[in-house]
């Protein structure tokens, strides 16, 4: 779909324009405190100075309000220094206060009365719990990030290591993960603080480089009204900033398969790694000094690898990802700043080949040209109380799919007798998709308002978003073969659908401190989403426009939803160590293009001919498939939502440390799908010879017609959290969670009313009953660290089924309820260690190696098939890589 890539480019010029405006407090965070003398009465008039390497502009100075309070927002995460000076006082002054993005580290400095020998009071300790966030979250810092034995797979590493975070795939570097028992298409990705996720799948199509991140938020309960269109998690990233000081590294990491166990004995051929290659550089500093500062991250990162049960001797598999980013920051003046960032990322990826399909018949995917993402911000201080920012992000992506050699037109073969595939794979597409949007922000600081203090947010956003198919088979057909003899032949022209999101959302957040103890955090949101498809085009065998166009609907999708947010954070000691949480809030989900593609008219017919001998040429028609004439779609269709409670107490046992014990509830209702709402039936009864029961099924005696509507159904998750948090100082720190939780069912809509049957009332498919998960590190004398990190969880639920032939098809029914049976549970622990030495000044070289999967676990992620009858019934299937290891070597000034 290339024609829409210069449309792409001229709206994201339009909206890069309005980007120098942008705005999203989500990517930074702030400091607040009261100066007091040694009796507790409040300082006005004293002068807060704040410094710190990621302030841009110079130290940063205020004067304390009438009862004492000072206030520094949208800092940029990092370390800090306070310090305080007032005449007849001794300076104060408070160091290492670590700011987190999204966090408020409150600081409460005590002066004492000038003697006549001058003095400076320093205090180290930094708080690490937050006295005025009602959000359950986890942080992970670029410190964090780089000690940590990571596969370096982007981002999604280390939100997997956080508290009800599963990975939906096989390996614990999926891509695909699911939070809180909802699905992985339930979150949302934000990048520098606005909403990038995927419109067709919910997915990430930003990929960042690890190292280019400064900070990772996951979000999994309490959100405020500024998120919005999700029910599972929220992953927030922003990237790091150059400096006054030049900084940089250059990174050589390397995996081969003398670095590879075997955790599959008695396969032929077990998983291989023919090679790995990855080099990344950074480099960030000053242009002008306070005034310009510049960061660039690139990554060169070649795999090739053969899975298990595959003869490496046919090829490896290919996965390569190259990416650049570059960021610059502008201090225009006192109270002005401008930001903007790009990444750009080139990707390929090939299957591996294999005795019954070789290379030619290989499916591959590559960006064309770039996956792109630009973002640009503008922040404005109007006062001491008062600032706005405005912000645009922006990202597109044109994925190419097709056989690995490139060839779009020799028709596809497979052999049903000799299982060999031949000639070309058996489709080509082009998966384009685009996102915009402009967000705005005013905040506002009022002190002794109403009762108390409050810190007002008022945002808007406006996002444009499209998702397109086009795909087709090779020449137009895909052949089925019979021991190299033709048999029947599928055909169909190529087609192109997709659909279009827009959302206009506003929101208000107040976090009203009352007294000294309580804080309220009340918010409210709005979204108006409409969504449908353009006008498409109708192709040739080709894939060209044959000058023939389907109608657009722009407003198939009609969604007005209010989201009510509510926190409360009670602390329950004087000394702020110990603070009561609880929130509830609604969130809506987003709306995904792909629930419109079953109604688009777009759609191509599909035709099965068998080979007629006497003709020598496919022309017995067998079966016609019109893709939308059973298909309907209900107008009053309703946003998906989740109701969420959560309740906890978090306490500091000593400085750096601290408890958490947090509960959860959730309520997810009207989930959409397609379901055979006019649909009747008989009841018949069918032998379950396996299991040695009858089970009574449902006969379909009419025609089916599927509507996409809501379930009226309803899923429930609850949970009981117990974390732990040493953060990183004094050369150790660990972090870890044991989660208690149970996810249910209750469907009443069905696709077929077999799908009911023993599946109400039951576990849902995320559902893990527990969850423990660690990562520690320590640094020793000499420059040597040793890092782990070590999660041991419950397999996910599954179910014996059957497969009966009904007058409506085939039908999978489940023979036991979900949860009669178990995955296997799933155990893994990684390590690093690295050496560091000290070259003179700030250059250092580090030598490391991780190994992960230190058990050589062989746990699977699911299996061949569930129906007894099957001889596939029970293998195990993707299973987790074996203990590996990575060999690195990294110069760092």
């Amino acid at each position: 779909m290339r024609r829409t890539i210069k449309s792409m480019v001229a709206i994201s010029t339009v909206l890069l324009l309005m980007g120098s405006m942008s705005y999203a407090q989500t990517r930074t965070g702030s400091i607040r405190g009261i100066v007091t003398d040694t009796e507790g009465e409040f300082l006005p008039g004293a002068t807060v100075e704040l410094s710190g390497e990621k302030l841009m502009g110079g130290v940063r100075s205020l004067i304390t309000s009438e009862k004492g309070k000072f206030r520094f927002p949208s800092l940029t995460p990092g370390e800090y220094e306070v310090t305080v000076t007032m005449e007849g006082f001794q300076p104060s002054k408070r160091t290492e206060l670590k700011v987190n993005l999204g966090g408020t580290v409150t600081v409460d400095v005590t002066l004492n009365l000038a003697t006549l020998e001058e003095s400076v009071t320093v205090s180290a300790e930094s708080p690490i719990v937050d006295v005025k966030k009602s959000i359950i979250s986890t942080n992970i810092t670029s410190e964090l990030m780089e000690v940590l034995p990571s596969r370096r797979f982007t981002f999604f590493d280390y939100v997997g290591m956080t508290p009800g975070v599963t990975n939906s795939g096989s390996d614990v570097s999926a891509n695909w993960q699911s939070a809180m028992g909802s699905s992985s298409s339930a979150n949302t990705y934000y990048w520098e603080g606005v909403e990038t996720t995927s419109p067709e799948n919910a997915g990430s199509w930003l990929w960042a480089n690890p190292d280019q991140i400064e900070e990772i938020d996951v979000i999994i309960s309490g959100a405020p009204a500024e998120y919005g269109n999700f029910q599972g998690m929220v992953v927030n990233l922003v990237s790091k900033t150059g400096s006054n000081t030049f900084t940089g590294n250059l990174n050589f990491y390397y995996r081969a398969n003398w670095l590879v166990g075997n955790n599959t004995p008695d396969e032929e051929f077990p998983f291989y790694r023919d090679k790995y290659n990855e080099l990344t550089a950074t480099l960030g500093g000053p242009i002008v000094k306070d005034k310009l500062w510049f960061f660039w991250a690139g990554q060169l990162m070649t795999d090739q690898l053969v899975g298990v049960g595959a003869d490496p001797s046919f090829g490896a598999g290919l996965y390569r990802y190259h990416s650049t980013f570059g960021r610059l920051d502008w201090q225009i003046n006192k109270n002005n700043k401008f930001t903007i960032s790009t990444d750009l990322a080139l990707y390929r990826w090939e299957d591996t080949p294999n005795e019954f399909a070789p290379y030619e018949t290989m499916i591959s995917e590559d960006y064309d040209p770039f996956n792109t993402t630009i973002s640009a911000y503008w922040t404005s201080v109007l006062s001491q109380n008062t600032f706005f920012e405005l912000k645009y992000t922006g990202w597109w992506v044109l994925l190419v799919i097709e056989a690995a050699d490139g060839d779009r037109e020799t028709p596809a073969h497979y052999d049903g007798y000799t299982g060999m595939y031949s000639e070309n794979y058996y489709y080509w597409g082009d998966w384009p998709q685009y996102q915009h949007s402009v967000q705005g922000t005013v905040s506002h600081f009022a002190d002794d308002f109403l009762g108390g203090d409050h810190e007002f947010k008022f945002g808007a956003v406006y996002q444009h978003a499209y998702a397109e198919w086009q795909w087709g088979y090779h020449g137009g057909v895909y052949y089925y073969d019979w021991d190299g003899e033709p048999y029947y032949a599928f055909f169909m022209d190529p087609e192109e659908y997709g659909g279009i999101q827009n959302r206009l959302s506003t929101f208000l957040d107040d976090s009203w401190s009352i007294g000294d103890r309580l804080t309220l955090n009340l918010g409210l949101r709005f979204d108006r989403v409409r969504g449908g498809y353009p006008e498409f085009n109708k192709l040739d065998t080709d894939g060209n426009p044959t000058g023939e166009t389907f109608a657009e609907n722009r407003d198939l999708i009609k969604w007005d939803s209010w989201s009510p947010r509510l926190g409360l954070v009670y602390q329950l000691t004087a000394d702020r160590k110990t603070v009561f949480k609880a929130s509830y809030g609604r969130y809506y989900g987003h709306l995904l293009t792909r629930i419109m593609y079953g109604s688009s008219p777009s759609r191509s017919h599909k035709y099965w001919y068998w080979w007629d001998p006497a003709t020598q040429d496919y022309t017995w028609q067998t079966e016609h498939i019109d893709p939308i004439a059973d298909r309907g779609f209900d107008e009053n269709l309703k946003n998906p939502y989740s109701d969420q409670i959560s309740l906890g107490i978090e306490r500091e046992i000593f400085p750096d440390f601290s408890l958490s014990l947090t509960g959860i509830y959730k309520v997810s209702k009207d989930s959409t799908g397609n379901y055979n709402l006019s649909a009747e039936y008989e009841l018949v009864d069918y032998y379950d010879a396996f299991g040695d029961q009858t089970i009574q099924i449902y006969n379909q005696t009419n025609d089916s017609f599927y509507t996409t509507t809501n379930q009226e159904g309803k899923t429930t998750y609850k949970a009981l959290m117990f974390t732990f948090n040493k953060r990183l100082s004094n050369n150790w720190q660990v972090r870890g969670s044991f989660t208690l939780s149970k996810g249910l069912n209750f469907p009443i809509s069905y696709w077929d009313k077999n799908d009911l049957i023993n599946m109400y009332n039951v576990l849902g498919n995320y559902d893990r009953g527990y969850q423990f998960k660690f990562n520690g590190t320590y640094i020793f004398p000499a420059g040597i660290m040793v890092s782990a990190y070590f999660a041991h969880e419950q397999g996910r639920p599954f179910n014996r089924e059957i497969n009966v032939g009904l007058d409506q098809g085939r039908r999978d029914i489940a023979a036991e309820e979900r949860g009669s049976q178990r995955y296997p549970n799933q155990t893994y622990l990684d390590l690093r260690l690295e050496k560091e030495f000290r070259l003179g000044g700030n250059l250092r070289l580090k030598f490391l190696i991780d190994v992960w999967n230190i058990f050589n676990t062989d746990y699977h992620a699911w299996v061949g098939s569930t129906d007894a009858d099957s001889s596939a019934y029970l293998a195990p299937g993707g299973r987790i890589l074996p203990r590996r290891a990575q060999l690195g070597i990294r110069v760092v000034f």
